[in-house]
């Protein structure tokens, strides 16, 4: 990543704040979407979206430093990550079970491939399920990713990477399906590779990676 990626981040924060009519002094800014009533705050354990690259991140930072205080910390006595941060994308594919085969879903066992459409919307959110917004964590356990057993990998929202999405520009990639777009779109081996660190869509959202100490 650059060096300097911290400071963008503090101007687009100040940008942020100025854009949404909020004190440069303030130290709270909600995600962009926390009022709607489809996908904030009134729709508590479904993933936070229309969050940028550089608040997913802050995040993870601040989770990381006040984790004895909070929830997470609390449900797990005795044991602090060393490291939280947005996974990089192999990272995320492994814990898919694999991206060689781009017509596999992360459910997919070894050998297996799931292709019709009524199996597809029965283990994900996806545009043909006609949900229209994003649902809660756990709602499909049909979906868990083989043989990780990881929730919503495939469908709900996409998920910002900690990567480039290659060495000749500086956007970063979205892994996953989401509520708004075509199961195609949930197989493992696909990719969004045009995003800026500043985008704030209602599509995506991020998945945390803990490390032990």
């Amino acid at each position: 990543m650059k060096n300097d990626w911290g400071d963008e981040g503090w101007r687009w924060l100040q940008g942020a704040l100025k854009d949404r009519g909020i004190s440069p002094d303030s130290k709270r800014l909600y995600p962009r979407y926390w009022s709607d009533p489809r996908f904030g705050i009134a729709r508590r354990g479904v993933p936070v979206i229309g969050i940028t690259w550089y608040e997913a991140s802050a995040y993870c930072r601040w989770l990381l430093r006040l984790w004895e205080g909070l929830e997470e910390g609390l449900e797990n006595p005795g044991w602090k990550p060393l490291t939280l941060r947005l996974p990089t994308e192999a990272e995320w594919a492994l814990a898919a079970g694999g991206d060689e085969d781009d017509r596999r879903y992360p459910w997919d066992p070894a050998g297996q491939l799931t292709t019709a459409e009524a199996e597809i919307i029965c283990r994900a959110n996806v545009y043909e399920s006609q949900i229209g917004r994003t649902t809660p964590v756990g709602m499909y356990p049909l979906g868990a990713s083989w043989p990780f057993v990881l929730w919503d990998l495939a469908s709900n929202v996409h998920e910002w990477q900690a990567n480039y999405s290659s060495t000749s520009h500086d956007y970063l990639s979205f892994r996953g399906g989401s509520w708004g777009h075509s199961h195609e779109v949930a197989r493992t081996a696909r990719r969004f590779s045009v995003a800026l660190p500043s985008y704030p869509w209602n599509h995506d959202g991020f998945r945390v990676v803990a490390f032990p100490s």
